[in-house]
């Protein structure tokens, strides 16, 4: 009985071990994941892109050679996204996303990584070949993986597996086919609801190029300049 007990305690601090590493790791990084599921056993693919706050105008990833791999290089049926989420240890501070639209309020943004970031990535970073996801590796496996740890069951409304999905709390990441899509930051004010802020794009071609954008600093100067002169003028007025 006490070795029973025994073997139990071991298994349950081995499990949050696990998980609290894979929460280190996780959250501090973006996945891009793509599939083209349109019915039976079809391949998604996951790629960690590395941390949110990396992120710089112009950044690229030459995906031409996986997506032809798992075969998702055909711009009719693909759909393609990016999700990550960073974490203090406990709470989620911040929820990025693609979307084609305003990602909707979230009641509550923990869940995006204590059940669905999570799910995706050990399915993929653990069941595949036991290594960790870490920027710039990336996996491949069945869009139909049953227990809502696909891309393609976790992004995807046909996909959706009840109510564990990113789809259902947060929407749709994904862009359907080749082109560009909008990359949103949601900052967590622990006041619900927390709402999304566009903060750059997102663009992958047929050739698997995908582009990170954003406004350039000289945009921003000009926005500001423009401001003050209004300022200005109105005063002398």
């Amino acid at each position: 009985m006490k070795n029973t007990i025994k073997t139990l305690l071991i298994t349950l601090i081995a499990h949050i071990a696990t998980s609290s590493a894979v929460r280190a790791q996780l959250n501090q990084d973006l996945m891009f994941g793509i599939t083209s599921a349109s019915g039976g056993n079809n391949t998604d693919l996951v790629m960690d892109l590395g941390n949110p706050a990396n992120l710089y105008y112009g950044e690229s990833w030459a995906l031409g050679t996986l997506l032809a791999s798992s075969g998702n290089n055909n711009g009719a049926d693909v759909q393609w996204g990016v999700v990550g989420a960073t974490y203090d240890g406990i709470n989620t501070l911040n929820v990025y996303t693609t979307s084609t639209s305003q990602p909707r309020d979230i009641q509550n943004i923990n869940d995006i990584v204590y059940y669905y970031l999570d799910l995706i990535y050990l399915g993929y970073g653990f069941g595949n070949n036991g290594t960790s996801l870490a920027e710039g590796n990336y996996f491949q496996g069945s869009s139909y993986a049953g227990d809502g740890t696909s891309w393609y069951q976790q992004t995807t409304a046909a996909g959706q597996l009840g109510g564990n999905c990113i789809i259902n709390d947060y929407g749709n990441p994904n862009q359907t086919g080749f082109g560009n899509v909008a990359f949103y930051d949601t900052v967590n004010d622990f006041n619900d609801p927390s709402s999304a802020s566009q903060v750059g794009i997102f663009s992958l071609d047929n050739a698997g190029n995908l582009v990170y954008s954003v406004p350039e600093p000289s945009t921003y100067a000009l926005a500001a300049l423009g401001s003050a002169s209004l300022m200005y003028f109105r005063r002398r007025k």
